[in-house]
């Protein structure tokens, strides 16, 4: 009877850990790996008692839902140039932003706003993915729906910037407090635009490109200074751009990409020109970009109406571009952004 009690007490425990890798598996077009329990054991604990981030993915950039995934999360280890899987969003986006939100001590979490979801309407809803615990959690409603807005993190604060609503291409722009659980309008920007670059710099959030009703493609360029709640026109992009990347590096901006181009344009406020720098391996629309140490990275997009794989890293040093490690699988329209410049 012992030897039949062990026998049974060892199946329940083994039909207990099969269940739990069958809710916790990913299944992402037949070609993912199981997630398992990566997410625990990725989470360590400071002497404090603090969670402290793996610096696995201290050096990682985030990839959140789009087309081809519309729940899949995603780091890729830009050390190891490899990707790893993350807990799925609770529900599906494409087109959506995210960003840091940087604002507490010790807070390494980023926020994902607005996006279409699965019906294919704009959305308000937001989450915070915790990067200590590897988990998702509800955060308040942006005030408006949108979607193909851009986003940046900013004088402490997270900024979701323009996009299109269910009845119009918008100019607001809105930021969250995480200490508040709460969104704030500050003053619209000059011009209203959907998939145009958003980025941070000498305390400013430049805003770059973008359309306009749909058929207007933008090459302006403005900025916004949150102590005057004011918006200010800067010199135009060399070429309008409709779904590029923008990010600040070593003192200048760098607009990549958009609508069927390659090219890649850079900027510095104290030279108040665009001038263009090495194009990228491969034109891409709703590109996107994120930065890591001294390298720009590209990730998926779409090329003639076909979802990319394509992962390039741009040198900034040497002003030039390689090929990095491809996404699991193409997509296009994610969310992407990393912790870089804002962990403490």
């Amino acid at each position: 009877m012992p030897r039949l009690k062990n026998a049974v007490e060892s199946l329940q425990r083994k039909t207990s850990t099969v269940e739990l890798l069958r809710r916790t598996s990913t299944n992402t077009e037949g070609n993912r790996s199981t997630r398992s329990l990566r997410n625990k054991s990725s989470v360590s604990i400071s002497k404090l008692g603090e969670p402290e981030l793996s610096p696995e993915f201290r050096s990682s950039i985030f990839c959140f839902g789009g087309y081809g995934g519309e729940t899949e999360c995603l780091a890729y280890v830009t050390t190891a140039d490899k990707w790893v899987p993350l807990a799925n969003l609770p529900v599906g986006k494409v087109n959506a932003t995210s960003c840091p939100t940087g604002l507490l001590e010790r807070d390494r979490s980023i926020i994902i706003a607005g996006g279409r979801d699965i019906n294919g309407r704009a959305s308000r809803s937001a989450y915070k993915f915790d990067c200590n615990y590897l988990v998702w959690k509800p955060i308040a409603s942006l005030l408006q729906k949108r979607e193909g807005s851009g986003s940046a993190f900013s004088n402490g604060h997270a900024f979701v910037v323009g996009g299109k609503t269910p009845h119009e291409w918008t100019s607001s722009v809105e930021y969250f407090n995480p200490i508040a659980n709460k969104w704030t309008e500050i003053s619209p920007m000059k011009h209203s635009r959907e998939g145009c670059g958003v980025a941070s710099l000498s305390d400013k959030l430049w805003v770059v490109g973008g359309n306009q009703y749909g058929n207007s493609d933008l090459d302006i360029v403005e900025w916004y200074e949150l102590k005057k709640d004011k918006w200010t026109q800067a010199p135009p992009l060399n070429e309008p751009r409709w779904g590029c990347g923008l990010v600040s590096a070593g003192g200048a901006l760098y607009a990549i990409g958009g609508y069927r181009t390659d090219t890649v344009e850079r900027f510095d406020p104290r030279e108040g020109r665009w001038d263009y720098v090495e194009s990228m391996e491969v034109r891409r629309d709703k590109v996107n970009v994120a930065l890591f140490g001294e390298y720009v990275y590209a990730f998926g997009g779409w090329i003639d109406g076909s979802r990319l794989t394509a992962v390039e890293q741009y040198d900034i040093r040497n002003n030039s571009w390689t090929y990095c490690e491809p996404l699991p699988h193409s997509k296009a329209g994610v969310a992407m952004t990393s912790l870089y410049g804002v962990q403490k």
